[in-house]
């Protein structure tokens, strides 16, 4: 690795969509340490995505948790160890899906 400061270019949910050329997230995996009110708190791509995983971190500022459930407010939500799960209504089948099969591994 390079001494130095790196630059590294940071996009919106839509614009990536836009360019990878997808308009429907089935599974969104999300680790950004602490920054979750940031990044859900005016979120206008949350009806595009059907599950979530998600690390929250309220025991590093507090509100992260409320933030997503509110922007998420037609998901359904399991904790699962340090992970949470949220599940949207479409498609219904996919959630059960995902849960059977991520029980299996954690």
């Amino acid at each position: 690795m390079e001494a130095g400061p790196m630059r590294v270019r940071a996009i919106t949910l839509p614009t990536l969509k836009r360019e990878m050329g997808v308009s429907f997230i089935d599974l969104l995996k999300v680790d950004i340490e602490g920054a979750e009110k940031e990044v859900f708190a005016a979120c206008d791509w949350i009806d595009s995505v059907g599950n979530i995983a998600i690390e929250l971190h309220d025991r590093v500022k507090l509100g992260c948790r409320a933030t997503v459930q509110r922007a998420a407010k037609n998901f359904r939500f399991e904790d699962r160890g340090d992970v949470t799960f949220g599940f949207s209504g479409a498609p219904q089948f996919a959630a059960a899906t995902v849960t059977h099969k991520l029980r299996d591994v954690i």
